[in-house]
């Protein structure tokens, strides 16, 4: 992830190929950048074309890409990563006050307690762990 103070036009980008085997044919790798966001949400609705290019010029300059995509898609996502807003943290106790009236609900994903893949697959554990706890 790239911070906002950067002035960069993408987000961040993941390698995919090197988080997931196989995702990417011998010899190749998958990119998948984000572009956009609560703060440049006009960029993700450029033109294809347009799009693809701003990505690989930052790119360019950011990892020193020197060949173009052999393949580039492009899938908008409006509002895909929630934005944690102030107060946030006020609001997560608050419905951790009102869950204990309902002890048999359990919420988790990444509009509570992080927006990454981590994040979630570590929260999805402390749930099961509570589930199974509570059997």
């Amino acid at each position: 992830m790239i911070p906002h103070i950067e002035g960069r036009k993408i987000l961040g980008t993941l390698w995919d190929s090197s988080i997931f085997p196989n995702r990417a044919p011998e010899g190749h790798v998958l990119l998948r950048s984000m572009v956009g966001g609560a703060k440049s949400p006009e960029l993700a609705m450029l033109k294809d074309n347009t799009l693809i290019n701003t990505v690989f010029d930052e790119l360019r300059h950011i990892i020193s890409l020197k060949t173009d995509p052999e393949v580039a898609r492009i899938y908008r996502w409006e509002k895909a990563i929630p934005q944690y807003v102030i107060g946030h943290g006020e609001k997560l106790r608050f419905i951790d006050e009102k869950l204990k009236s309902h002890p048999d609900l359990y919420l988790t994903g990444n509009a509570y307690r992080g927006i990454g893949m981590n994040d979630c697959i570590e929260n999805s554990y402390k749930i099961a762990d509570k589930i199974l706890n509570s059997l």
